[in-house]
């Protein structure tokens, strides 16, 4: 005994005792799922996604037919993919590993890569090619290898050489933009500086031209090779529309008011011709002779003439169309068979506009709940807000947070698809670190198939500071440490591939503007006020009908008029459905022949679709496909998945201050390592059926073995049966329905 009067081994062993207890409860709640990173393990999961166009490219140059993408040979197209970021380590310099890791890609689902960072200063291909004039015939190799691997698995590919604007400090002495964050201080001024610009033209011909020594054939030429985007998230408007805001700095917005005045010289050829067209806008010291007519800055855009702000947005757009039209045409004159677009993320109407004049497909950006990134106590934390998005329509009422999120993901794929062009989902993913992790994937595939798009690329599979064969996630975008994200995959890969969420019958057009004039002055509120860009608009849209926007024609009053229930949102297709009546009973389903889901608030409601029924002791999500293409109510093969949250071993959370205006936020203070633990899903399913076979259901592990599960299969009608079992039994999210000869 101590002063206090504690005994304290006694405390001690109390201690031990409820450690012990607390570490086990622990244990049962989570079970090891450490997915290893050449996982090539033969289970039904391999052959859900086998892949017969072998080599990729067999059905011809892929093409545009209105908002589709097509083959060809006129076969449809559509791409589950995910983005590999390039570095010293990958891709491997070991080809055995190489072919490992594809194919762990094509057991997963997926049937494109986009290949990032091929210019990130940390590969050193751009700076070496930069100083010798030649590529390094190392990386290279490697590149080639990888390349021709992922075609010969029917894996199509595509190159992101234009990303960081590191290149132009490389090339001479250019003003950076004053941005905190190093890889962006060159952004918006790499657009106008026309000796960055040619030197970018030259480094698209090398690389373009260069021929895979693997295929035969140069990367532009490889209709494997799908599509290309100008330059990576870059926009000469949001430089403008964040002057003062760390985008630009006053010697770049020098530079901006010279060429502003060369494209009034060009267009005007006299300042008295400014000062009409502008009804006297004009300051009288102001003169193209002394080459000092001001720009109007972003504050003060909405109050100055019409005409005036007109051609700022002109001048404006003008930059980004040249920059865009030159690197089109030198893909042009190296023979380049794909998909072309200007560049990839939300900048407004009229930069989506230039999108959709010179661009095949509209190329767009969106996550789910991102990365939130701080110092606390002088250690760099990541955070999540760590928000229910199906849960969040309940408590719009209250001014629910997950409206702002809505408007940066689902709302702004909606808003960029325009009339006629193809929308390809080249970045996503939602939090890895966040409680609700399975709702971005599950959203967005069902969002993608009703709103009829074609691409969906994960960002990214591997982090940037681990080794390829790390089977863990040290950020909260990494795909392959995601181990919820990866169980997943497999279904939604096979459910969106094959079209089994249908896609809207018809669609509504959204009017933007009546003339160019109109639309820039949308355009202008849009940037100014950005929540503008719903147009009036509820961003529950998307999950009830086809959506396009027509930035300028006809006006049509279809979309205005569409009624939305209180309660449930329900798409014009009849199979998909979000209940949200109650925050705490709040679901979201889809019902089709061949693939159901439930995801949400499932402990506190009998959700039950066509064939599938579930109840959780939480919240999380079940899906259910079948394996054999014939529909869930006969098929003979289905897989069940059940996820909900995983956590890193040795991860330490906690809660930090208020940060910017978000109320709750989930702090990573450290991430973890391996094993990875995944949460248990623990519930009960049924399955309706009218297949009279024995039933067997199994857990399926990661390593190829299979776990039998007890199943009741008993007869609710004549030809009708009601198959059940408990979910949780096992260590695995995955379970395999099989009806068998008796």
């Amino acid at each position: 005994m101590n002063s206090t009067g504690i005994n304290l081994p006694f405390m001690l062993i109390i201690f031990m005792f409820y450690s012990g207890f607390a570490n086990a409860a622990d244990a049962q709640q989570y079970y090891n799922f450490t997915i290893p990173w050449d996982d090539n393990y033969n289970n039904v999961i391999s052959a859900m996604n086998a892949i017969d166009d072998k080599p990729a490219g067999t059905h011809g140059v892929l093409k545009t037919s209105a908002d589709q993408l097509i083959f060809e040979d006129g076969t449809a197209a559509e791409f589950w993919g995910v983005a590999i970021t390039v570095s010293k380590k990958f891709p491997p310099k070991n080809k055995i590993d190489t072919k490992k890791i594809i194919n762990k890609l094509k057991k997963y689902g997926f049937n494109l890569v986009r290949i990032n960072g091929l210019d990130f200063p940390r590969y050193n291909l751009y700076h070496s090619w930069l100083k010798t004039g030649k590529l390094d015939k190392d990386i290279m190799d490697r590149l080639d290898y990888f390349i021709a691997e992922l075609k010969k698995s029917g894996i199509y590919y595509s190159l992101s050489i234009n990303n960081s604007s590191l290149k132009a400090k490389e090339i001479y002495k250019v003003s950076s933009n004053g941005h905190k964050i190093r890889h962006k201080q060159y952004k918006f001024v790499q657009l106008y500086d026309e000796k960055v610009i040619e030197r970018v033209i030259d480094w698209h011909k090398v690389f373009y031209g260069h021929i895979n020594e693997y295929t035969k054939v140069s990367y532009a030429k490889d209709s494997a090779n799908i599509f290309v985007t100008a330059i990576g998230e870059d926009s000469i408007f949001n430089g403008y529309f964040n002057y003062h805001n760390e985008f630009l700095t006053d010697k770049n917005f020098t530079d901006l008011q010279l060429k502003f005045n060369d494209f009034l010289r060009s267009k005007y050829k006299t300042s008295e011709n400014v000062s009409v067209a502008w009804e006297g806008d004009l300051k009288p010291v102001e003169s193209l002779e002394k080459n000092n007519i001001k720009l109007v800055t972003a504050n003060n855009i909405a109050k100055v003439n019409k005409h005036k702000s007109n051609d700022v947005i002109l001048f404006l757009s003008d930059i980004d169309r040249s920059y865009a039209n030159r690197i089109r045409d030198v893909l042009k004159g190296v023979g380049y068979l794909g998909l072309f677009a200007g560049t990839n993320d939300w900048y407004g109407y009229s930069s989506l506009k230039i999108n959709q004049d010179i661009g095949d497909f509209i190329d767009m950006h969106g996550y789910f709940d991102p990365m939130i990134r701080n110092r606390h106590n002088g250690k760099r934390i990541e955070y999540t807000r760590n928000t229910s998005y199906i849960s969040g329509p309940a408590a719009l009422s209250q001014g629910n947070e997950v409206v702002e999120e809505f408007d940066k993901s689902l709302y702004t794929f909606f808003a960029s698809a325009v009339e006629n062009k193809p929308l390809m989902i080249t970045e996503w993913n939602h939090s890895a670190w966040s409680d609700y992790t399975y709702e971005g994937p599950l959203l967005l595939t069902a969002y993608s198939s009703l709103q009829g798009y074609n691409s969906m690329v994960i960002h990214s599979y591997f982090s940037m500071k681990l080794n390829y064969d790390a089977e863990y996630s040290d950020n909260s975008l990494v795909a392959s440490g995601n181990p919820v994200l990866m169980s997943l995959s497999p279904t939604l890969s096979l459910a969106f591939r094959n079209s089994y969420i249908s896609e809207s019958p018809s669609f509504s057009p959204v009017m933007i503007a009546a003339n160019n004039e109109q639309l820039n002055d949308a355009m202008i509120r849009d940037r100014l006020n950005k929540l503008n860009r719903r147009n009036g608009l509820p961003y529950n849209y998307g999950f009830m009908k086809k959506i396009r926007m027509r930035l300028v024609g006809a006006k049509d009053n279809s979309a205005s008029s569409l009624k939305f229930p209180d309660n449930q949102w329900l798409s014009d297709t009849g199979q998909i459905s979000w209940n949200f009546a109650n925050h705490n009973r709040s679901y979201f389903s889809v019902n089709t022949k061949k693939f159901q889901l439930l995801a949400g608030q499932l402990s506190n409601v009998n959700a039950n679709l066509d064939n599938i029924k579930v109840s959780l002791t939480d919240h999380g999500a079940v899906t259910a496909i079948s394996l054999d293409d014939v529909e869930l109510g006969k098929s003979s093969s289905i897989l069940v998945t059940a996820v909900s949250s995983f956590k890193n071993t040795g991860m330490v959370t906690g809660k930090v201050p208020k940060y910017r205006k978000w109320q709750k936020l989930k702090s990573i203070i450290n991430s973890g390592v391996t094993p990875i633990m995944m949460k248990r899903v623990q519930g009960h399913f049924e399955l309706e059926t009218s297949n009279n076979k024995r039933v067997v259901v199994s857990g399926v592990n990661l390593d190829g073995t299979y776990d039998n599960i007890k199943v009741d299969n008993h007869l609710i009608a004549e030809n009708k049966h009601v198959v059940s079992f408990n979910l949780g039994s096992v260590d695995t999210p995955w379970y395999w329905i099989k009806f068998v000869d008796k």
